[in-house]
């Protein structure tokens, strides 16, 4: 559409003319073309530039109007939208008005030159007297003499206000209203002239109707009238189709040209009205009557390309109008029922897709009529039509051609030859491909959005095709490759014949051997639709053969050619290969029946040089040769198996599968071709439905339907044995002993590898019989192998092991031993994975074959020792204010039990302090405290299963801590009986390791005895404000009267006072204070006594003592179970020994502090 011209693209506006005062013309037009409608504007800068506005007078309406040159002259529009005004506006100063008599007679002199230059044009005429502001006195009597003079009315003849910009916007307002109403009145005018003169009928031609039709219907546009504009064109319009009175064939190729560009711009316009006005299925209608009134109408034939450039044109622009000009929503479908429109002529995407057919169709025309006309065209002639501009001029009326100036006015139009050698020429250098291609991409955009796939595809084909004609064949090929993907997967073989055979083309011009012969392959494949594509393939092929036997050179020379075909080639109707054992199992040494089974669809018969099959084993490895001597026929007929059975002898165990088969073509082209298993085989879908195929690659119906191209191949049995002994049950930290013995039976092992592993039981991780284990331990137990150490202390070094060991030669029969070492970090039982791997000498080709033995063991394992601890006080002592533990002496008992199966030997505890600055712990002796610090004790104590252990520890905190580490408690433990010495065993690598015993590697020295540790809990320490000691004896008297006495420490620097409140026991007479207070002042104490007399016997509950401190406002009493003393009836007789021991551990309490709460 950008090729039309402006004029006809856009609806006319509206055209005023400024003349006088040059300084106001910018902002009159501005103001103009805010206008609704807008008024373009032609400023003329003085008076003596009005004669450019001027025009002859028309002939009287009864002039007889002769018959025309042409039907709608080609400047018509521009002409009235830039030089033709419908009003002219004339300003005047008011000095000029209002002067002297000179100026007065130069204000009439110009008035009346302009009177005189618009007659002709029947142009409005506004005169404007400009004044700066309001205040300024214009004459009267001269303003009348020019409204007289100029025959205007009062409206007609205004007063500008220039300076003064609320009266200006005002000023120019009105005259943009005046303007507006009499371009208005202008072009009605102007259009009832028309009218009239069309109604006198004093004329003979119809192009003269037609001409007064548009111009009717144009100055109707002016107007904005669009009903009347859209019926005076179809009036036009109708009545040129009257002007193709005769054939069209006979009629010059000039005229032809003519009328139909006259009736592009009558479609144009009333399709851009129809469709602006939401009349789409009217717009579509039309579209298709006028295409249809005009698509016969060709022309002579050697200007045939010419109508389809004018019929791909008219589609090319009515996509643009759908796309750009519509005024509403696309159009439902339900509108569309019954109207004879379809959905699809609504898509722009529709018209740009045939208008690029048609310019192809233009293509091959132009070929065809320019090959005929350099046949018979003379060579020395000159296309007088493309000279310079002096000599050459514009055409006078629409669709004509150039003028030749040198000429006489009655003949500067050109001959028919001359005109049809101008429009070849011409018509050689327009790029036919490269518009085909872009009107196919705007198809292809406007598709993309409707998400129509295969119309998407469609559109590829035709861009392929342009962009082959245009040379360009890189791009060609890339989208015939796309496409011809897309017709594969919907098997639609006309359509991917198509494709195919521009493929083949683009890869011979790029010189792509491989890619010919793969396009032209796959063509010669695919089934006959019809007896085209019969000779098509028949071609293909033809061209195939001829270049892998050498009769006709490839594309890039001889060079070696890999054709590459697998189960989603598109050439698998080329060759397919199907394969399948005739066993599912097979012993080693042992041959089995394969049955090999090859097809092609190619039209004629395909003969193989030779054909090799490979496996995954390549010791299987065949070839078989073209021979008919030898029983080996490689020639495939058309459409039908050929069933090759060959032996086939497995060497090495496991999955013997068949990978592909490469089948020779002539001299230097090989196909490597993927098997398929008959069970698993997808048919080809461009072959499935045909008739008169064989279904089954093999005759054997079961093994057409269970067989497989792959066997499996029985593994060799170890002739070996593996024992593994464990010694018993291990217990958690112990190092054991795990021997392993490896016997042969038969084999000599060679090469051996050992490999071993624990698995947690619970894991399931059971190792498969045919691979080898992965030689990584659980985390619950590690692996260990002992190795001396070289330097004379006899000891032996642990080395975690990991990986694999390598054994040496055992003869057959023979037998071989090593020990290893398990190490239980958690107690869990595990799976002890012993895997032995060795070579052996198997077939006639001295191959080598790893066979794998397993053994496994489950181990136990048990905790030896159960090792806890409480803390032990010889007194109580509870917090006044919610605390811990003051700074005082106290105890721990960690104590021991034997929990597993065996009897154990355990040294003293010992205690690994965490800083013996903050805390003192000493280990204690019966009831006393040893004063020296705790020494390595040799004595060990035979621990039985089930007994427990006990040792008292004395602690003493030296610091206040919110949490106070004490330390760890080790225990020494060993085995009563004693172990083995192990074997050391040659480890590769540990030459290195025992060369440097502190080498981090090492895991450590291997020792009998296993230490347990502890960690004891830690403890809260501060310092109590207040602290209430209780103390009594240790037992009562009946009758006999004793003192309970609460003593109360002030540790603070201020008085604190403390509430106290005796509740009197059933058991006890009760004399003292009952209720009170005291007050304490700072760092000193009081003493609360009570004398107790008891009147019962046994254990009897003290009274309950209630204190509250004051200024904390806390409370506390003792619990009842620390306040009960036994009452005996009489004095108990106690051995002499017993109490003064008894004593002394009552003056060690007393000492440390008696029964003191705080």
């Amino acid at each position: 559409m950008e090729d039309l011209p402006e004029e006809l693209r856009t609806p006319p506006v509206a055209l005023a003319a400024l003349v006088g005062m040059p300084e106001l013309h910018p902002q009159i037009s501005m103001s103009l073309h805010t206008e609704q409608p807008p008024i373009n504007t032609l400023a003329l800068p003085d008076f003596s530039k009005v004669a450019v506005i001027g025009g002859k007078e028309g002939a009287p309406l009864e002039a007889r109007i002769p018959a025309p040159a042409g039907v709608l002259k080609a400047d018509w529009m521009h002409k009235h939208r830039t030089k033709v005004p419908a009003v002219l506006a004339v300003l005047f100063d008011r000095e000029q008005v209002n002067g002297d008599p000179a100026q007065w007679m130069e204000v009439c002199s110009h008035l009346d030159n302009v009177r005189n230059v618009i007659r002709g044009r029947n142009t409005k005429l506004v005169v404007a007297i400009v004044q700066p502001t309001l205040h300024g006195e214009i004459n009267d009597d001269r303003t009348a003499a020019l409204r007289k003079r100029a025959e205007l009315d009062n409206k007609c003849c205004m007063t500008f206000i220039s300076h003064d910009p609320t009266e200006l916007k005002r000023s120019l307002a009105r005259l943009g209203s005046i303007l507006g109403e009499l371009a208005n009145l202008y072009y009605k005018e102007q259009s009832r002239r028309v009218k009239a003169r069309l109604d006198k009928k004093n004329w003979t031609a119809t192009e003269i109707a037609v001409r007064f039709n548009f111009k009717m219907g144009y100055y109707a546009e002016f107007r904005r009238d669009w009903v009347t504009a859209l019926r005076f064109y179809e009036t036009a319009y109708t009545l040129l189709l009257e002007v193709f009175s005769n054939p069209a064939e006979t009629q010059s190729i000039q005229r032809v040209v003519e009328l139909k560009a006259v009736a592009e711009q009558l479609h144009f316009k009333v399709s851009t009205l129809l469709l602006h006005s939401g009349k789409e299925v009217e717009a579509v209608k039309w579209f298709k009557h006028h295409i249809a009134s005009f698509k016969k109408l060709s022309g002579p034939p050697e200007g045939i390309f010419m109508h389809w450039a004018w019929v791909g044109q008219q589609h090319h622009v009515f996509g643009d109008l759908l796309k750009t000009g519509r005024s509403t929503a696309p159009t439902s479908t339900a509108v569309l029922a019954g109207s004879g429109v379809t959905e699809r002529e609504l898509q722009p995407g529709f018209y740009y897709q045939i208008a690029a057919s048609y310019m192809a169709g233009r293509r091959r025309t132009f070929e065809r009529a320019f090959a005929t006309f350099e046949s018979f065209d003379n060579p020395d002639a000159v296309d007088v039509l493309a000279g310079p501009p002096e000599e050459v001029g514009p055409p006078l009326y629409v669709g004509q051609g150039p003028r030749v100036l040198s000429r006489m006015s009655e003949e500067q139009s050109a001959t028919p030859d001359e005109y049809m050698r101008h429009a070849m020429l011409t018509e050689r250098q327009f790029p036919h491909s490269r518009a085909a291609i872009n009107l196919l991409t705007k198809a292809h955009e406007q598709y993309k959005a409707t998400q129509a796939t295969r119309m998407i595809y469609y559109l590829g084909t035709q861009m392929g095709r342009e962009y082959f004609h245009a040379g360009e064949h890189e791009n060609a090929k890339r989208l015939f490759d796309t496409v011809a993907e897309m017709y594969r997967k919907e098997a639609w073989v006309e359509l991917l014949a198509a494709s195919l055979e521009y493929l083949r083309e683009t890869a011979k011009h790029l010189g792509l051997s491989k890619e010919f012969l793969e396009y032209s392959l796959e063509l010669a494949a695919l089934p006959e639709e019809s007896w085209s594509e019969v000779a098509r393939r028949s071609t293909a092929l033809t061209d195939v053969i001829a270049a892998i036997t050498g009769t006709d050179a490839l594309p890039d020379g001889e060079a070696p050619i890999a054709l590459e075909i697998d189960l989603v080639s598109p050439l698998r109707g080329v060759l397919s290969v199907c394969v399948a054992f005739h066993e599912q199992a097979v012993k080693p040494g042992m041959s089995t029946r394969l049955t090999v089974s090859l097809l092609t669809h190619l039209p004629h018969p395909l003969e193989l040089g030779d054909l090799e099959i490979h496996f995954n084993q390549n010791a299987c490895n065949l070839a078989l040769k073209h021979s008919l001597d030898q029983g080996c026929d490689l020639k495939l007929m058309p459409h039908q198996w050929k069933r090759l059975e060959v032996d086939i002898i497995a060497v090495k165990s496991g999955k013997l599968e068949c990978l592909f088969a490469v089948a020779r073509l002539g001299r230097n082209t090989t196909v490597r071709c993927q098997v398929e298993s008959p069970a698993s085989r997808e048919p080809d879908p461009f072959w499935q439905f045909e008739p008169a195929l064989e279904s089954y690659p093999v005759k054997d119906k079961n093994l057409a339907f269970l067989g497989q191209k792959v066997v499996q191949v029985e593994e060799v049995e170890p002739k070996v044995d593996i024992e593994i002994d464990s010694g018993g049950t291990g217990l958690l930290g112990e190092t054991v002993l795990v021997r392993i013995h490896i016997r042969s039976r038969g084999h000599a092992i060679d090469a051996g590898e050992l490999q071993v592993s624990v698995t947690e039981v619970a894991s399931n991780d059971a190792f498969s019989p045919k691979t080898p284990s992965t030689g990584s331990s659980a985390a619950c137990a590690k692996i260990f192998v002992p190795a001396r150490l070289k330097d004379g202390s006899g000891e032996t070094l642990l080395w975690e092991f990991q990986g694999s060991m390598k054994i040496p030669y055992v003869e057959a029969d023979g037998s071989w031993s090593t020990s290893t070492y398990l190490r239980f970090t958690e107690a869990k039982p595990v799976s002890f994975f012993v895997t032995l791997g060795y070579q052996i000498q198997f077939g006639t080709n001295d191959d080598t074959h790893k066979l794998w033995s397993h053994k496994h063991v489950d181990l136990q394992c048990e905790e030896a020792l159960r090792i806890n601890c409480r803390y032990m006080v010889p007194f109580q002592r509870d917090a006044f204010l919610p605390g811990s533990v003051e700074r005082s002496a106290g105890t721990v008992l960690p104590f021991d039990e034997n929990i597993c199966s065996v009897p154990l030997l355990i040294s003293p505890v010992q205690v690994e302090e965490k800083n013996a600055r903050t805390c003192q712990v000493r280990r204690m002796e019966g009831s006393r405290l040893r004063n020296s610090a705790i020494s390595q004790s040799s004595e060990a104590t035979k621990l039985l299963p089930g007994e427990v252990f006990n040792q008292i520890l004395s602690i003493r905190p030296l610091a206040v801590s919110s949490s106070l580490d004490i330390g760890t408690v080790a225990l020494r433990w060993e085995r009563e009986q004693q172990r083995q010495e192990p074997e050391v065993v040659e480890v590769s690598g540990i030459d290195e390791i025992m060369a440097s015993p502190s080498s981090t590697d090492a895991t450590g020295i291997l020792q009998s005895s296993v230490t347990t540790r502890l960690a004891l809990p830690v403890i809260a320490v501060e310092k109590a404000p207040v602290v209430v000691s209780l103390q009594y004896p240790p037992y009562g008297l009946l009758g006999t009267p004793f003192t309970l006495s609460f003593r109360i420490q002030n540790r603070t620097n201020t008085v604190q006072e403390v509430k106290f409140s005796v509740v009197d026991a059933q058991s006890f007479l009760v004399s003292g204070a009952s209720r009170g207070s005291i007050s304490l002042l700072p760092s000193s104490t009081e003493s609360l006594p009570l004398k107790l007399v008891p009147i019962a016997c046994g254990m009897q509950q003290l009274p309950q003592v209630m204190l509250t401190l004051v200024n904390f406002s806390a409370s506390y009493q003792p619990p009842a179970s620390n306040t009960q003393l036994f009452v005996f009836p009489s004095k108990p007789r106690l051995q002499p020994q017993s109490i003064t021991e008894a004593l002394a551990r009552e003056s060690a309490i007393t000492s440390e502090g008696g029964r003191a709460f705080y």
